[in-house]
């Protein structure tokens, strides 16, 4: 009539835990319909920096040579300049600690990686520097953006259920598949309908998006002069 002592022992367990779930979030799902704005302008600007990205790194070294005139034997070079970034894109985290400065720099990142695309799109072949800037300015900025997004994050979500943070990760990484799918698919028809200029200006029209997102997410939080946590207390200008 009483049970095993294990069943005993769980029941209250799953008791309280129904009880939790139904007074609170529930889950990813329910944590999922409690996001503001901020956190999905975020979890898009994730998609959207990634997308732009990673299949412009596909198509990269045979941009370079076909358009740019790079030679084989020194291409390796040029794309490698802008992915060396990424050995030291941890560090962006220290260096700036104020949320009001890494929300200035982000639209300067969204800015920059815009203007690396627009100098990529002259195709000069007797101006090889220029794409050796363009590729080292892409690299700059997707470091930094790939870092402070994610540190942006946590701070844009309610206070409470660990369910936030999951669905906010988990969101991320949707997007960030979905975004990468259909970019590496637009980019690839553009080429073969029309050319690289075509697909270099899908990639800019991403930063684009970006750049005003990363606008939008600086009008949705007025940011007090006494706020310092690079990362925490987004959600009270979102509540």
């Amino acid at each position: 009539r009483g049970g095993t002592a294990t069943a005993r022992a769980i029941a209250p367990l799953l008791d309280q835990r129904h009880r939790g779930n139904s007074e609170g979030c529930t889950g990813i799902g329910g944590a999922i319909k409690k996001f503001h704005s901020p956190t999905w302008i975020v979890v898009a600007q994730i998609g959207l920096l990634y997308s732009a990205v990673f299949p412009f790194e596909t198509i990269e070294t045979d941009f370079l040579e076909d358009e740019w005139g790079v030679s084989m034997d020194y291409v390796g070079w040029f794309t490698s300049l802008g992915t060396a970034f990424g050995l030291v894109a941890w560090a962006w985290g220290f260096c700036i600690k104020t949320r009001r400065g890494l929300l200035r720099c982000s639209f300067v990142g969204w800015a920059t990686i815009l203007l690396a695309f627009l100098m990529l799109m002259l195709r000069d072949p007797s101006r090889q520097g220029v794409a050796v800037l363009a590729i080292g300015l892409f690299g700059i900025s997707y470091s930094f953006l790939s870092t402070t997004l994610w540190i942006l994050l946590p701070g844009t979500l309610p206070e409470g259920d660990e369910g936030y943070n999951e669905g906010a990760v988990s969101m991320s990484y949707v997007s960030m598949s979905l975004g990468m799918l259909l970019s590496n698919f637009m980019a690839g028809a553009l080429h073969d309908l029309i050319g690289y200029g075509a697909t270099m200006t899908w990639f800019a029209m991403l930063a684009v998006i970006g750049l005003v997102s990363m606008r939008e997410l600086w009008a949705g939080f007025p940011i007090s002069a006494s706020s310092s946590d690079a990362s925490g207390g987004l959600h009270a200008g979102a509540a």
